[in-house]
Parts: structure tokens; sequence; C-alpha cells
């Protein structure tokens, strides 16, 4: 996974997550979701001693209509841009 230097321009600031999928199944593979998911680490609700709990978020998904066909060998590319506006 790659992460992109983050842009900024007027009251706009971005950055891109970029993934590589590679399949080497020895068949076609069709993807019809991906998602980003991140990892936070930190305390639970009402326990503020506890500082080593990790937290699993989905952050962002999305469903192919129709999917994509990954063909042996081919390397599907995702590439998320982050971005806010004030």
């Amino acid at each position: 996974m790659a992460f992109g230097l983050p842009t900024a321009t007027g009251s706009e600031s971005h950055f891109t997550v970029t993934r590589d999928f590679s399949n080497a199944s020895g068949a076609t593979i069709t993807v019809n979701e991906i998602a980003l998911y991140v990892r936070a680490l930190g305390s639970q609700p009402g326990n503020y001693y506890s500082r080593d709990s990790i937290w699993v978020f989905m952050t962002i998904r999305d469903v192919i209509a129709g999917g994509i066909d990954v063909l042996n060998g081919e390397t599907l590319t995702v590439n998320y841009r982050q971005q806010a506006t004030v």
C-alpha cells in the first residue's frame, strides 16, 4: 500500500492511497467490491486505563456493477483519493 503526499490548494486538501492486487491464481478473478479499512489504537469506552485496544473501521466500500475481470498474471490497481474541503 502506498500513500501519496498530501496536497492543499485554497479550501481543499487531499492525498491518494494506492494498492495493487496481483492475480496469480491460475484463473480469472472477478472483483465485485472493494473497501478501505483503517486500524486505530486506543482505549475502550469507560476504561480509560486500557490504551492497547485495536479498533478496525471500514471507511469506504464500493460495489462494482458488473465486476472487473482480472486475468491470471494481471494486476488490479486501486486508487482512493481522500479529500477534505472547508
